[in-house]
């Protein structure tokens, strides 16, 4: 079969788009896609490190008047993915270890039914966009290592500093393994100091030119500005993403508990545990490099080594998956060097059992075609809160879909919506003064006081490891949360989502309980309402949005976060409704509800 490179990867990219098309989550869904998405349209700042890059193109995908403005995004990841699947089949056939076409188109399919890369290209997020750049870097070095000139090696330094605009942590992990596909024989010789200087500069060139837009979208004064980004020190803090690097862990338990999750990662990424071809193809892959190509096999062994290294120390629960992309991507690559040492001939064509298995295996998770699980939860509580009601929560999982799905959709906008746990940050009073000016207005005096001890703490924490500081702080944190709540009470009424009251945590449990030494919480939907009074009116009805719920419970992974976090607070919220059915006598209706509790409770298990 006469292929070429570019014809090959055409026919990878075809074949991944068509799968991750045919398989795009229809709406928003958990974790950062609902910020991400309303950071982009809005041309605001998300979430250190802000990833200008990604919005700026996702912002794009917005403007394309086809479909919602969610599913744009999710289109835009479907293609970075498959463009990166595509770059893989590049890169293995370029390389030319023999074999044909096979294990290029092999190795391209491979990692576009892998499970963590399939999962990321059927959302919002940023994580497709980064394993595509990481692709295109390799792509790069690996050209430069065969044609004359300085173009390639220098397109990758600007291109490496665009990258760092995306996920710069995982980014500037792979550096060790690039540097060591660069510095072959020739590329030690061709690296002069001034070559050297010129490549930095290239990069810092991509580097200065994506970070620009953060001082520039908060000059805006956008409604989701986090961090406000408008001082050299805060552009530095939110870039090196300085809010999250508590998350690092040195301890030797932490690391191998992620090691165990890694390793079951790995065990399902290619395929059912009980058929491990894409894995041996792996182990023959860096086998034939230590033989024949040193250079290529310590680019892959670090791009994996590194990346372990780095990412094992970092304890954090929704998308840690995705920062082992960088793994899979070096492990897809030593598959197709692997396949093309096996002596297969006419039989080549049997490579592609490899990505078949991974596909049939990963197809039922990553098919997320009726997964409407967080638009669904969001207009489940919406549906609650009466229109100008206020809603507050510490919930992610209901915070950030719904900034897409009031900012972007349009709905309850008359309703007032906290993040408790942002109010713990000081850019966040910007951004609720823009939202709601007169509540802020009302409550402005205990809010002063504590963003006084807020901003003192945004300079020196460790004032705040010991009273009265940190007694003070939290005092104040309290009084301002209650005036907020009093505040708006005049207008309408005040609820909170479920895990406000109930949380375990000691940092936010003092203010649970003084909610409920003030307030009576009283069950309503998916939310608790905070009423004055001990009486309770009878639950009215209730009427969930549950689209795909029971297809979708059996597939998702037991670490899911809707499985995790989502679904609980169903459980939890119709039990609590059960039980007010029946303080109310009305033993039907209760009955009714146990019914359904008891079908979501054995799919949750199941």
């Amino acid at each position: 079969m006469r292929l070429g490179p570019r014809l090959g990867a055409l026919l990878v990219f075809v074949a991944a788009l068509g799968l991750y098309l045919s398989t795009l989550a229809p709406a928003v869904t958990f974790v950062d896609s609902g910020e991400l998405i309303a950071a982009a349209r809005t041309l605001g700042v998300a979430h250190p490190p802000g990833f200008p890059l990604y919005l700026l193109l996702a912002h794009v995908a917005t403007r394309v008047p086809l479909g919602t403005v969610a599913v744009r995004v999710h289109v835009a990841s479907a293609l970075a993915a498959a463009l990166a699947a595509a770059a893989v089949t590049l890169i293995v056939m370029m390389v030319g270890t023999g074999g044909g076409p096979w294990p290029g188109l092999m190795a391209g399919l491979l990692v576009a039914g892998s499970r963590t890369l399939w999962s990321y290209a059927t959302i919002a997020e940023v994580y497709a966009l980064n394993t595509l750049l990481l692709a295109v870097l390799v792509l790069l070095v690996v050209k430069w290592r065969t044609a004359p000139g300085s173009r390639w090696i220098y397109t990758a330094g600007f291109v490496f500093g665009l990258a760092l605009g995306v996920h710069h942590f995982t980014i500037l992990l792979a550096l060790p393994g690039l540097a060591a596909l660069a510095l072959c024989r020739t590329g030690r010789e061709w690296f002069s100091a001034a070559r050297t200087a010129r490549l930095l500069l290239w990069s810092l060139g991509g580097v200065l030119l994506v970070y620009a837009y953060l001082p520039w979208a908060a000059s805006r004064f956008p409604l989701l500005s986090w961090g406000n980004p408008d001082t050299w020190q805060r552009i530095w803090r939110h870039a090196t993403a300085r809010q999250y690097q508590a998350s690092f862990s040195l301890s030797l338990k932490a690391a191998r508990s992620q090691a165990g999750e890694f390793a079951e990662l790995v065990y399902r990424q290619f395929g059912p545990w009980w058929l491990p071809l894409a894995l041996l193809l792996v182990t023959c892959g860096l086998v034939r490099l230590w033989r024949r190509d040193r250079s290529l096999f310590w680019c892959l062994a670090l791009l994996m080594g590194v990346n372990l290294a780095g990412t094992l120390g970092y304890v954090i629960a929704e998308d840690k998956d995705a920062y082992y992309l960088p793994v899979f991507l070096a492990m897809a690559l030593a598959a197709g060097f692997g396949a093309a040492a096996l002596p297969l001939k006419r039989l080549a064509p049997l490579l592609l059992l490899a990505p078949v298995a991974a596909l049939a295996a990963n197809y039922k998770y990553n098919n997320r075609r009726s997964y409407y699980l967080a638009r669904d939860y969001v207009h489940n509580i919406l549906d609650t809160v009466e229109p100008r009601g206020m809603l507050l929560t510490s919930d992610w999982q209901v915070y950030s879909p719904m900034l897409y799905t009031r900012w972007i959709e349009g709905a309850a906008r008359e309703a007032v919506v906290i993040d408790l746990r942002l109010l713990r940050r000081s850019w966040y009073f910007d951004q609720l003064r823009r939202e709601y000016p007169q509540l802020m207005e009302q409550a402005r005096q205990p809010v002063e006081a504590f963003l006084e001890d807020l901003r003192n703490w945004d300079q020196n924490p460790r004032l705040y490891d010991q009273d009265p500081a940190r007694s003070r702080i939290q005092s104040r944190f309290h009084s301002m949360v209650l005036a907020l709540i009093a505040a708006h009470q005049q207008s309408g009424p005040a609820y909170v989502t479920e895990e406000v009251l109930a949380t375990r945590s000691p940092e936010e449990a003092p203010l649970a309980a003084a909610l409920e030494k003030r307030y009576h919480p009283v069950a309503e939907g998916l939310v608790l309402r905070l009423s004055a009074s001990q009486d309770s009116a009878p639950p009215g009805p209730l009427r969930l949005r549950l689209r795909g719920l029971q297809d979708l419970l059996p597939r998702l992974d037991r670490d899911d976060v809707a499985r995790r976090k989502v679904l609980p607070v169903y459980v939890s919220m119709l039990r609590r409704r059960a039980r007010l059915l029946q303080a109310h006598k009305r033993s039907a209706e209760a009955l009714e509800t146990r019914r359904f509790l008891a079908l979501l409770e054995a799919s949750v298990r199941r």
